[in-house]
């Protein structure tokens, strides 16, 4: 069970407020490891209650999927090159996990390269999508399941930051990896300049279901906490959104600006333009086992 009062990464207990949050909580900073999270810690119940009735949360995504195709791609031939040298790579029966695979793109591109792709979500609505892909896909977390399986590979795209327990979802994916095997995460970054600009507007901080906040140095020390090596992160490739889409969803973080983002959208929209900025920040962390 998880304390709501001890920091998720180093168990500390002196935080430093930083400003009041939705449902009641607040997003401090422990004054011991400096992770920004989300406090006091929600219970799972309520954690569950932020993913009900989201059959409509993914419309944005299935608008875009070939953009998100195209770097689910770009990570997958990164992996593969990685290895070119590596026995991993000559394995008959390569294994993949992704973690919060949503719907079952990266799952799909991974499947081209000789993988055999698996995945695990907390959405109903995304497993079901991704089980008539036909993929095997679990509902629930890595921190409540076990898959009784090893994978060559695990990734996590933008989901640590969901985790309510995000050491114990690492550590449960450095069991679930063979010997050797790769972690790959990314999630917003907390040092980017886009949230120093935005401050508490950052839309980081504007999705709900975000309890953590990671930088570079609290997602490395973690990593190294649960006993990966080869820790290297890194600022993520930014997704080439087309700028019109990129005003639209701005629009719908920023409501009381929906006046100009709204018809800035439509112009945008007969020009050929990628948003060129990523106001997430991301950053990528790739670890082994």
């Amino acid at each position: 069970m998880t304390n709501k009062n001890r920091c998720v990464i180093c168990e500390g207990t002196i935080f430093q407020f930083l400003f009041s949050h939705h449902h009641g909580w607040s997003v401090q900073k422990c004054k011991t490891c400096e992770m920004v999270q989300v406090m006091p810690r929600p219970s799972a119940m309520e954690v569950s209650a932020l993913y009900a009735n989201d059959d409509r949360h993914f419309d944005p995504y299935r608008e875009q999927i070939a953009v998100h195709r195209a770097y689910f791609h770009t990570k997958i031939a990164e992996i593969v090159a990685s290895w070119q040298s590596d026995a991993v790579l000559h394995r008959k029966r390569r294994r993949l996990l992704d973690v919060g695979c949503a719907m079952g793109v990266l799952l799909e591109e991974a499947k081209k390269s000789g993988f055999i792709a698996e995945g695990i979500d907390m959405s109903k609505a995304s497993v079901k999508t991704c089980v008539k892909k036909g993929f095997r896909v679990v509902h629930g977390s890595l921190t409540t399941l076990s898959l009784n399986k090893k994978y060559d590979v695990v990734t996590a795209f933008e989901v640590i930051e969901h985790e309510l327990n995000p050491r114990k979802m690492m550590e449960s994916i450095h069991t679930h990896l063979s010997a050797g095997g790769v972690v790959i995460v990314t999630t917003p970054g907390h040092e980017s300049w886009y949230r120093k600009l935005m401050g508490r507007q950052w839309v980081g901080y504007t999705h709900p279901e975000h309890l953590n906040f990671f930088d570079e140095e609290t997602l490395k020390h973690l990593m190294h906490e649960v006993g990966f090596h080869n820790v290297f992160v890194k600022k993520d490739i930014a997704r080439p959104f087309p700028l019109s889409f990129a005003f639209r969803r701005a629009s719908d973080y920023f409501p009381a600006f929906r006046f100009v983002l709204e018809p800035l959208s439509i112009i945008a929209k007969h020009f050929d333009i990628q948003n060129p900025i990523n106001p997430w920040g991301c950053i990528e962390v790739i670890a082994v086992k």
